[in-house]
């Protein structure tokens, strides 16, 4: 039988938490704009590393805990 990696302790809210902190401190958008145009112009790769980061790491907890059940 194959082990299984250790994956680090998935906690949902705290990273859920974090998509939606850092999809708030994205630029709003105005409504007549193309989003994928402002995305391409947006400047602050930093902040939207750590937004492709926390969805990410949340989207990998939510396949531990399918695979679990």
């Amino acid at each position: 039988m194959r082990a299984r990696a250790r994956w680090p302790e998935f906690h949902g809210a705290q990273a859920l938490g974090e998509v939606a902190r850092t999809a708030l401190a994205l630029p709003a958008l105005a409504d007549d704009e193309d989003w994928q145009l402002s995305a391409i112009a947006y400047a602050d790769e930093a902040l939207l590393r750590e937004f492709y980061d926390a969805c990410v790491t949340l989207a990998g907890g939510a396949l531990r805990i399918a695979e679990a059940g």
